[in-house]
């Protein structure tokens, strides 16, 4: 068994826009908690990036420290005329925390000859096993087979699944699976569309995770990561005291039955 994740805080999330910057930052508050992770999704879209390298995370600091890379997936697309996308998740776990309250999320990035559409979402979570479970990344070139990209990825009972998605296109997103996570971002840009989702408590039995674009899909990339939840911890010495009692009441009863006897 395990204990329950719980969400801490509240969301943040930023937009940015630049032809010559590569880098961003936005804020979250960090609240009091036990055993808890910071997780930032990031993504966005590198234009005519089949002449340029798609814009890409090189590093994350929450509150001046570093945050590590779960998974990241790009499209890789050459055709003259086509933009690239990309998603990340990085997180942050308790023994590298700051103290709590506002810190500063700076996001930087590199790779692109042109401009970038791109976002971040940050988001806090207690009781939470401090090591990364699993991650799965996948991407979909050009125009999309289909509108559905999907996570083939398992998660432990109880878990927490955390999702981010990009689309090169402007709609909007639902999220499907063999249990719905629930979307906790879902915007666009002026060409691109993004969102983040989560599941808190997995039941265990869950094999896909997906995304759904509504408006006819073109350039998709999904990352899922997966962290586990606490065990129950058994207080082996307290079983110990109650066994002992328990033997101490047998031998005292065996003693009283055979003074009557003699």
């Amino acid at each position: 068994m395990a204990l329950t994740i719980s969400k801490l805080g509240t969301d943040t999330n930023q937009s940015y826009t630049s032809t010559t910057v590569w880098s961003f930052s936005f804020t979250h508050t960090l609240v009091a908690g036990s055993n808890r992770v910071i997780i930032v999704d990031v993504g966005g879209e590198t234009t005519l990036a089949d002449t340029s390298p798609v814009w890409v995370v090189d590093s994350i600091t929450y509150g001046g420290v570093s945050m590590t890379r779960a998974v990241r997936a790009v499209t890789t697309e050459t055709a003259s005329g086509y933009s690239n996308n990309s998603s990340e998740i990085w997180y942050l776990f308790e023994a590298s925390l700051p103290t709590t309250g506002l810190k500063t999320i700076q996001v930087n990035g590199s790779g692109p000859n042109s401009s970038i559409e791109v976002w971040g979402v940050c988001t806090q979570y207690g009781g939470v096993e401090q090591s990364l479970f699993v991650s799965n990344g996948t991407f979909v070139n050009a125009v999309a087979p289909s509108d559905t990209i999907t996570n083939t990825i398992t998660s432990p009972r109880d878990s927490l699944v955390r999702s981010a998605y990009v689309c090169g296109n402007v709609g909007t997103w639902t999220v499907s699976g063999s249990q719905s996570q629930i979307e906790i971002l879902d915007a666009a840009q002026t060409t691109t569309s993004y969102g983040a989702a989560e599941l808190v408590g997995a039941l265990g039995t869950e094999t896909t995770f997906a995304s759904t674009y509504q408006t006819g899909a073109n350039r998709l990339t999904r990352v899922c990561a997966i962290f586990r939840s606490l065990p129950w911890k058994i207080n082996t010495a307290s079983r110990w005291n109650t066994q002992k009692v328990s033997t101490i009441q047998q031998e005292t009863t065996i003693k009283k039955i055979n003074t009557y006897i003699t």
